[in-house]
């Protein structure tokens, strides 16, 4: 089964890249629309796909998994639906190395959940106010293929939902496993500011020109 999403794509031209962005908790992929216009990227294909699970307290709400976050129950089955999201992007014409995958929160979660074990290259990996799931599993698991994705990590430093010890941590296992990681802490709660969205829109920046012109 597919994974239901909203779309965005540049009013002309062949779009330059693809960003998946995933929701959290409680809201869905039509929620996260307005991000298209804040990150001011208009040859970039937007992607909000919706979660497979209905929130508990929201009738439109969707999730990833089921909280609390030692649980997780669910997020093998939507890592699976988005890997396939993936491949589906890919044959549409956008190639995987220009590919971002991103999310908030519980999609942030997934961001890195899929995105280190997809099989094939992507162009880079945010993740907003998240962790990363189950770290023992990723060294039997990850793709060599993202071995060197560039991955940007944000979080808030009062965030009471997620606390930022989950980044940090994220961070420092990620550096250890060799990718490169760059880890971003703002005086904030669990949301996102406009500041952080500069950097995850030089982050696109950034990752896109690497992957179009490749260094020699």
């Amino acid at each position: 089964m597919t994974l239901e999403y909203f779309e965005i794509s540049p009013e002309s031209g062949v779009p330059l890249g693809c960003i998946v962005f995933i929701h959290g908790l409680g809201v869905n992929g039509k929620d996260l629309m307005p991000l298209a216009g804040q990150l001011n990227l208009p040859q970039t294909r937007f992607i909000f796909p919706n979660g497979p699970f209905r929130a508990d307290y929201s009738f439109e709400g969707r999730a990833w998994y089921q909280m609390p976050k030692e649980n997780g129950r669910g997020i093998s089955i939507s890592r699976e639906r988005l890997l396939q999201l993936l491949e589906e992007i890919e044959n549409s014409g956008i190639p995987s190395n220009q590919i971002l995958l991103g999310g908030f929160s519980q999609g942030a979660v997934m961001s890195l959940e899929a995105g280190l074990r997809f099989k094939k290259k992507l162009c880079g990996i945010i993740a907003l106010s998240g962790y990363l799931h189950a770290p023992d599993r990723l060294s039997g698991e990850k793709s060599l293929c993202n071995a060197k994705t560039p991955i940007l990590i944000c979080h808030g430093e009062e965030d009471d939902v997620l606390p930022l010890e989950g980044s940090r941590e994220a961070a420092r296992f990620l550096e250890g496993e060799g990718y490169p990681v760059s880890l971003h802490e703002y005086p904030i709660g669990h949301q996102v500011i406009p500041e952080e969205l500069g950097v995850v829109r030089q982050f696109v920046l950034t990752s896109l020109q690497q992957a179009l012109f490749p260094a020699h």
